[in-house]
């Protein structure tokens, strides 16, 4: 018993950074999913596909593929994700000023927008699917997706951050770094690693290729069954 209460006092007084493992736990998983199937082994990546199923959708035309295998996440899932851990990371390095509700707004706006309009003009195309007025791409859902996962990183990390600074009776020793330009990095970063993702996909998978270097268009399933088809080219 005194080795589990040890255990969890050490994460109370580790909280920010236990958090922040979670997170970087949450980014690895779905990208050795396709890996872990190319390998051959295959239960552990049917669980990591079946524990992130209830995370994402998971329909494999919104999804970024290595192998022919689809990541555990779809490409807005993977961005929004891996722009909370550079929020994370970035906050426990920099010195950065709480980020404004304002600015919370506008970074989650464009992802709330694009997945409504989506979801709309999907049900109002549900009898011809070939005439869907809007789809999103992976490109915008890339983009979208990371801007949601900045302003609500930023959020959820600082208030953390502020927490624990509190408690500890502490003040950040980090260099400032400017909020705008943290964002303008994040999105940098985020744009160059889809480039390289997709370009994995382009020359990892025979059957299932990107439209081009951004995967930039806009994908329908050849089937109507697939816009409900979770997982198809996961286990």
């Amino acid at each position: 018993m005194k080795r589990i209460r040890d255990f969890f006092a050490l994460i109370s007084r580790n909280i920010y950074e236990t958090f922040l493992s979670l997170i970087l736990t949450l980014n690895i998983l779905p990208l050795l999913a396709p890996l872990l199937a190319k390998l051959g082994w295959y239960w552990p990546s049917k669980a990591i596909y079946t524990l992130y199923s209830f995370f994402c959708h998971q329909l494999h035309w919104r999804s970024i593929h290595v192998c022919d295998y689809q990541y555990g996440w779809c490409s807005r899932c993977t961005f929004m994700w891996f722009n909370i851990l550079l929020s994370g990371i970035a906050l426990k390095i920099f010195k950065m000023r709480k980020i404004k509700w304002y600015w919370i707004v506008v970074l989650i706006a464009p992802m709330a927008l694009d997945g409504v309009i989506q979801t709309a003009a999907t049900m109002l195309g549900l009898a011809s699917f070939t005439s869907i007025t809007y789809m999103s791409s992976n490109f915008m859902r890339m983009l979208t997706g990371s801007m949601f996962g900045l302003g609500f990183g930023l959020f959820i990390f600082g208030n953390l951050q502020e927490i624990v600074l509190l408690e500890k009776g502490e003040k950040h020793k980090g260099k400032k770094l400017s909020l705008v330009w943290f964002v303008i990095a994040s999105m940098l970063i985020s744009l160059l690693t889809y480039i390289l993702m997709v370009f994995i996909w382009d020359k990892t998978s025979p059957s299932y290729k990107p439209l081009n270097f951004l995967d930039w268009g806009v994908r329908t399933p050849a089937q109507n069954e697939e816009f409900i088809d979770r997982g198809k080219d996961a286990l």
